[in-house]
């Protein structure tokens, strides 16, 4: 009797009565996601009942999407553990609704052994992209995804929309800025450049027969506003290399205009403001009119000005700098909706920054943290924190005995006494939430961000908080010189 009950209300639950129990379904569906190829796709129907403004409707789409995905719930995928040492593909797929990608390897056999299965509803904005923009995002997303399995190996990506080919596989082609990867430009993709720029060319045949006469013969080339011009007012500042293949401001490399806004977009990874932009790329590179393409480039991120923060106030008065780097740090927590931490330890001279992910804000899980900091980069005399509860407690205190620093406690209730780390957790803030509106993972959107601002002159000290710590500048993914 039992049995034929259970299956009578197994007949009856085939179609649902409200939102709620459709959103359950699909939980339960999406925690198998990795073993149903295509399951964005197959339940997008379903999706569209379960939003607040649409009205219910149960019709024929929603009965199919359910039957489908049962199905490929009931169907037995099976998958081959990754192997670093075979070759690698990355298949890819758009539909109008979502995005597929499946990670898969050459077994001894030379058949492809599904490694990993991925798919994602694409959002409102992303369904108005046109198909090219939608095949290009998948494969983006794809790489990022599977990042952890592909990441400093070779792999191919397979799909099956032909323009990708020559819009990815060809340097000189500009694909729209939301779906392009930020590749990392290297010195031979600026001499390649350098060489096909024509006006870097007559640059560098003025430099080497030091007659700038037939250069600015060039239509329009002594108006303020073409290159060339900007050029030969910093020539006493010029020089090129033996092969002729790169020009160099000084110790900075003159960038191509091809290339410009690729090095724009990685200066500006992490997001930083439009000053701490510039003052990267001014340690490594240089190009005419970097500033006003910086500050457009910015203010078009649709990221920053979605998280930027209007809070102006008055200055506040600058404590005096320690003698020396890394004597004095200052402690903080910051606060993620996910309910996780960053722990945040800011060197008070340089200006460095060291950040560890916790669970939580007790003393038990912060000290291990503190302590593999202190035995990087050494133990400082002087601790600066609040008075929040793993800070005031006695295994904190136990804690700086042991190691020999002194805990200066902070006014309570004026976080602008510990005013440099809280002005980096905001940033650090910004950072997480450009990364989640960016569609990225956040953790390393942090790092990215970590790396740009170690290299980037502080305001304060006007010398990257990296160079002052270690006496020498860090590599970032901008290109450089070998010396600095």
């Amino acid at each position: 009797m039992v049995f034929h009950q259970t299956q009578r209300r197994s007949k009856q639950s085939k179609t649902f009565q409200n939102a709620g129990e459709v959103r359950s379904n699909l939980g339960l569906v999406t925690y198998c996601g990795r073993f149903i190829p295509d399951l964005a796709t197959i339940s997008a129907p379903l999706r569209e009942v379960t939003k607040d403004a649409a009205p219910w409707s149960w019709g024929t789409e929603q009965q199919q999407a359910l039957v489908q995905t049962r199905k490929r719930v009931a169907q037995c995928c099976t998958m081959a553990y990754f192997d670093p040492a075979k070759k690698t593909e990355i298949l890819v797929d758009a539909s109008p609704v979502g995005l597929a990608g499946i990670l898969a390897q050459h077994n001894a056999s030379g058949e492809l052994s599904i490694v990993a299965l991925a798919s994602r509803s694409l959002t409102p904005v992303e369904q108005r992209y046109s198909q090219t923009e939608r095949e290009a995002l998948a494969i983006t997303w794809a790489i990022l995804h599977f990042h952890l399995y592909v990441y400093g190996g070779l792999f191919t990506v397979m799909t099956d929309h032909k323009p990708l080919v020559t819009l990815f596989n060809n340097p000189n082609n500009q694909a729209p800025a939301r779906i392009e990867l930020p590749k990392t430009v290297k010195i031979d993709d600026i001499r390649t450049a350098t060489q096909q720029d024509d006006i870097l060319q007559h640059c560098i045949n003025a430099l080497v027969t030091g007659n700038w006469d037939i250069a600015l013969k060039r239509p329009n080339a002594q108006q303020k506003s073409d290159p060339l011009w900007s050029l030969y007012k910093i020539r006493t500042e010029l020089t090129t290399t033996t092969n002729r293949d790169i020009l160099l401001r000084g110790t900075r490399i003159v960038i191509p205009h091809a290339l410009t806004q690729t090095i724009i977009d990685i200066a500006h990874e992490g997001h930083q403001g439009i000053t701490k932009t510039k003052q990267l790329l001014r340690e490594k590179v240089w190009f005419p009119e970097s500033d006003r393409l910086v500050e457009k480039t910015i203010r078009d991120c649709l990221m920053c000005q979605a998280t930027a923060m209007d809070n102006t106030r008055a200055p506040l008065q600058m404590s005096p700098l320690p003698k020396g780097p890394w004597l004095e740090v200052s402690v903080d927590f910051c606060d993620l909706p996910t309910g996780e931490h960053i722990l945040v330890v800011t060197d008070d001279s340089s200006r460095y920054p060291a950040i560890e992910i916790v669970t939580s804000t007790s003393a038990r899980a912060a000290i291990p943290k503190l302590d593999r900091i202190f035995a990087a980069f050494g133990v400082p005399q002087v601790v600066r924190t609040d008075i929040g509860p793993p800070f005031n407690s006695s295994e904190f205190e136990n804690f700086s005995d042991y190691l020999g620093f002194r805990h200066r406690k902070v006014t309570p209730r004026w976080p602008r006494a510990n005013g440099e780390v809280e002005r980096l957790m905001r940033t650090l803030k910004k950072t997480y939430r450009t990364s989640i509106v960016d569609c990225k993972p956040w953790k390393q959107s942090m790092y990215q961000f970590l790396r740009n601002y170690r290299a980037t002159p502080h305001a304060t000290t006007g010398i990257p908080p990296a160079t002052l710590l270690f006496g020498r500048p860090i590599q970032t993914r901008l290109p450089q010189t070998t010396q600095q």
